[in-house]
């Protein structure tokens, strides 16, 4: 007799949740009474196409967790629960399946707590993310981080959203360039970090600041 051996579907971790397509939605930190808003982390990845999925050991995952405290202790924002999606996937793989992990998570979000407001902040491809789904409702705007935006990338509508580009000098990742095209095609605010790498780890007290800087002003809606 031959036993066939099935895929039991993984558990999500408490404190988690897990979307049908294998996203994990973590939470970072709550607050005792109820949000002033919500902030989603949107981490990076790779160009091209792969079925290598994302852990949670990943660097450009794990980058994204002392970007979530830094945010959430600013003087300059409100009370704050923060968010972390693990993509499915690595890869971009033509978009679609990050931009499906992040609309799930958005959806989670918003019923957990409708009236709350919802600030991306994505970098790299989690940034090209976030500007794809800035228009799902309950997300006021979002903060872009060493941004993927390849030239042809679309601007989306962004009538009663705000949005805010960081990007450092010294990005041999992706060249600063690009958020300055398509900031200039958007109409958007495109703030510059000299000597800023695509890790985001020099200068990381800059990255810090500012990220904590532009989620407050996003929410303030200017």
């Amino acid at each position: 007799m031959t036993f066939q051996r099935t895929r039991r579907p993984r558990r999500a971790r408490p404190g988690s949740l897990r979307s049908p397509d294998g996203a994990r939605l973590l939470q970072l930190a709550a607050t005792s009474d109820a949000p002033d808003a919500t902030v989603l982390l949107l981490h990076g990845g790779k160009d091209g196409t792969s079925r290598a999925t994302a852990p949670g050991w990943w660097p450009p995952v794990l980058r994204m967790r002392p970007i979530g405290s830094s945010v959430r202790r600013s003087p300059q924002t409100p009370r704050l629960a923060t968010y972390l999606l693990v993509d499915e996937l690595r890869s971009w793989n033509g978009g679609e399946p990050p931009v499906r992990d992040a609309s799930w998570a958005i959806a989670q979000l918003r019923q957990a707590n409708p009236d709350t407001p919802i600030v991306l902040v994505g970098h790299s491809m989690g940034g090209r993310v976030a500007i794809r789904v800035i228009g799902a409702e309950g997300v006021v705007g979002a903060v872009g981080l060493a941004p993927w935006l390849p030239s042809g990338e679309p601007v989306p509508d962004l009538t009663d959203r705000r949005l805010v580009l960081l990007h450092g000098t010294a990005d041999k990742i992706i060249p600063v360039r690009y958020s300055e095209d398509w900031a200039e095609r958007a109409g958007v605010e495109l703030r510059i970090i000299a000597g800023g790498d695509h890790s985001m780890l020099r200068p990381l007290p800059t990255w810090h600041r500012m990220t904590g800087e532009a989620v407050a002003e996003v929410l303030r809606g200017g």
